[in-house]
């Protein structure tokens, strides 16, 4: 578990982390820098806190493990290669009412017909219209 109090995890922070299953981002958490999961293999599952606004370049590329993530209400940006092949990617549960602009390939390798995204109530034509 990362400490409250903690804004800011700098990129590479846990890259080839190969054992990491798991990790509980703290709520004051307003910046992921890019690569931080990067490799991390084991990497099941992650909720990314209110307060952040982008998920950089990279973050979560090459984590073949991530089942679901979480994003909040507060993101407006997904990096290119945020989470390429990140091949066993079921959930992506998005808080967030305006969908998130996604850079070029954000979610390449990722098999979108076995991925189901959750989006607000209100928010599914603004969904399908979105880019990514």
């Amino acid at each position: 578990m990362i400490p409250e109090g903690v804004t800011t995890i700098g990129d590479y922070a846990f890259g080839d982390c190969s054992s990491l299953t798991s990790i509980t981002l703290p709520e004051s958490l307003t910046s992921i820098g890019e690569y931080v999961f990067q490799f991390c293999s084991s990497l099941a599952s992650i909720v990314i806190p209110e307060g952040v606004t982008s998920i950089e370049d990279g973050t979560f590329s090459c984590c073949s493990s991530l089942a679901s993530i979480t994003l909040p209400e507060s993101l407006t940006s997904i990096g290119e290669n945020a989470f390429q092949f990140c091949s066993n990617l079921q959930k992506i549960h998005s808080l967030a009412i305006t969908p998130p602009t996604c850079k070029s390939d954000c979610f390449w390798d990722v098999d979108k017909s076995a991925c189901t995204l959750y989006v607000p109530k209100g928010a599914l034509e603004a969904y399908k219209a979105a880019d990514g």
